[in-house]
């Protein structure tokens, strides 16, 4: 038996364990995450911080900024480690360990003078974005390995259900504490929790069985690394097509964190519509995770990001026109609605577009494309709002997120569509002439 023989024959050994647990990882570090929401609870606790919008949208330029600018020196660094998820755990250790201090130091800091409590925050937040975003490449890379390719979508869209479904719970959880709790209390117990279930999440993941893929690249200097970079794109056209269309869409992020502060503010809703708001979003995403998922693996990923992309401008457009906060909950049904198709069609997609022992080259490649405007558009939605107004904002993200859906449909093609040998895909394999890479 070869070695390549080995590795598939362990792989489908250690298949059913290892979606049983990615799927348990995957409901705690939600059920965790919702209680400090970046799309909802934070926008809301440091509106009790701060007046500016700007530094508002701050919270959302620093989860990009942490989570997308690693990656490509994630990628680098790991492309030729034959195991990678010692290093993931220990990222992902330290990454948790912001929630624990500001639950503890929250009711002497919000006693500061400005701008410290904020500044604190950011810094200790920054941390946390930062390590979720070094963990990407290679926990994404480990997903490639450890399940079956033509699982992957189901595997990805039912962790994802799971966790929207037990992330609502969190975010019931999350409006008890803030009613029932004064400020900061309220919001130091939700940092608290959230660090308990993002822990209980990492022991779930100890437990993966990673089986070692046995082709590695030969570790190169950073600098060649990044030389190389440009190459990607010139022989591979269509994924650089894709990235273009991926970077546009992305200017979703321009209003994602004002919608819940928007319909507090016109509405004059309390802070704990704060967490209605995220069980709706939540709810959004669990209902539609799944039919990603599924529908990614039989129609292809690109049909489910051009769903998720109108999605998108859906819920830009309901929150210009909302009427009542009822009617803004649409709203938020569409954005999780995309944020979802998003999370689980652009991971899997990117799979699709390269061999195995390219794939953290292509997730760092792909996310630090765009991470230039996830940075800079929470900055500039937060920009508009203040010098215009809310509604000029969502009008920006529609028309941004229109082009880039225009992108996707007429100059991107489903890499599964395309013929193997024009592609890098060699994981499907040809039963009766290759054996198959997972």
């Amino acid at each position: 038996m070869t070695s390549l023989e080995k590795y598939n024959h362990s792989v489908r050994r250690h298949h059913r364990w290892n979606t049983s647990v990615g799927w348990l990882d995957g409901i705690f570090f939600a059920l965790g995450g919702s209680l400090v929401s970046h799309i909802t609870i934070l926008p809301i606790f440091l509106r009790l911080l701060t007046e500016s919008k700007l530094i508002i949208g701050l919270v959302h330029t620093f989860t990009m900024v942490g989570i997308f600018f690693p990656q490509i020196i994630s990628a680098h660094h790991i492309e030729s480690m034959p195991l990678k998820k010692g290093l993931v755990i220990l990222i992902w250790a330290v990454m948790r360990l912001p929630w624990l201090v500001l639950a503890l130091i929250l009711p002497l800091m919000v006693h500061l003078p400005p701008p410290w409590p904020v500044v604190i925050f950011l810094l200790l937040y920054l941390v946390f974005t930062f390590g979720w975003g070094f963990g990407i490449p290679p926990w994404l890379d480990m997903v490639g390995r450890m399940i079956l390719p033509q699982k992957r979508g189901a595997f990805l869209g039912i962790r994802f259900t799971l966790g929207r479904i037990f992330g609502m719970i969190g975010a019931l959880f999350s409006i008890y504490l803030i009613e029932a709790y004064p400020f900061p209390y309220n919001f130091a117990l939700c940092f608290a929790a959230a660090f308990i279930f993002m822990n209980i999440s990492l022991f779930f993941f100890a437990l993966t069985r990673e089986v070692p893929y046995p082709v590695v690249k030969k570790k190169i200097a950073f600098l060649d690394f990044m030389r190389a970079l440009p190459d990607v794109f010139r022989r591979d056209l269509n994924f650089f097509y894709y990235n273009i269309s991926f970077a546009l869409i992305a200017f979703t992020n321009l209003t994602l964190a004002f919608y819940s502060v928007y319909a507090v503010e016109r509405f004059s809703l309390p802070s704990s519509s704060a967490g209605i708001f995220t069980t709706v979003f939540m709810g959004s995403q669990a209902v539609t995770g799944i039919v990603w998922g599924f529908l990614g693996d039989r129609r292809g990923h690109k049909f489910c990001l051009v769903l998720s992309a109108t999605m998108s401008i859906l819920a830009a457009v309901t929150a210009y026109s909302a009427p009542s906060a009822t009617f803004f909950y649409a709203t938020f049904f569409f954005a999780g609605g995309y944020m979802s198709g998003a999370l689980i069609s652009n991971m899997n997609i990117v799979l699709e577009f390269c061999s195995p022992e390219e794939r953290p080259l292509y997730i760092g490649l792909s996310n630090s494309f765009a991470a230039p405007v996830f940075i800079v558009s929470p900055l500039l939605g937060g920009w508009i709002v203040d010098h215009f107004s809310y509604r000029t904002a969502f009008a920006t993200n529609a028309i941004l997120t229109s082009i880039g859906l225009m992108v996707l449909l007429f100059f991107v093609k489903d890499p599964r569509r395309i013929p193997r040998q024009k592609t890098c895909e060699t994981e499907q394999g040809d039963s009766q002439n290759r054996q198959p890479v997972i």
